[in-house]
């Protein structure tokens, strides 16, 4: 619920991934906002499982926190789930 998830392009790598950065409504605290970012990264980059993304990065750039996700192509949870 905190942040928003994009489509991008690792320009490096030349390969797409998921960015995912804080929503603007949890900009009103950003730094606590960004260490549960942070914390959300590392979690995710101990997990060791076929079916778990893998964390390219994490960073923060003009004040703005991210995590840079691999790209899994599919249907959303919300259209599986059968919401409009």
């Amino acid at each position: 619920g905190m942040g928003e998830v994009y489509l991008a392009r690792d320009t490096l790598l030349q390969r797409d991934v998921a960015l995912k950065v804080l929503a603007l409504e949890a900009q009103s605290d950003p730094t606590a906002a960004g260490r549960q970012l942070l914390r959300e990264a590392r979690l995710g980059a101990a997990l060791k499982h076929p079916n778990a993304v893998t964390i390219y990065d994490v960073g923060e750039e003009d004040g703005v926190a991210f995590i840079v996700i691999e790209l899994v192509e599919g249907k959303s949870l919300r259209s599986l789930a059968g919401d409009p």
